[in-house]
């Protein structure tokens, strides 16, 4: 994947990451403890999602 295709994928999932941390938050005001365990592990992927995106184009970056 070059670094072309990479970062409209990365601002995607950042701005995801954003949206449900955001979320996150409004439910810890309401501890819903089934909402906020879902909402951890989405949160979990999508840090892994971005950290693989992050980790390929450095990888691209030490390429060239």
């Amino acid at each position: 994947m070059t670094d072309n295709q990479q970062t409209p994928l990365l601002i995607d999932l950042m701005d995801e990451f954003a949206r449900k941390m955001a979320k996150l938050l409004a439910e810890l005001k309401t501890n819903n403890k089934v909402e906020l365990q879902a909402l951890r592990s989405e949160i979990r992927e999508l840090r892994a999602q971005l950290v693989d995106v992050e980790t390929a184009s450095c990888l691209n970056l030490a390429r060239t």
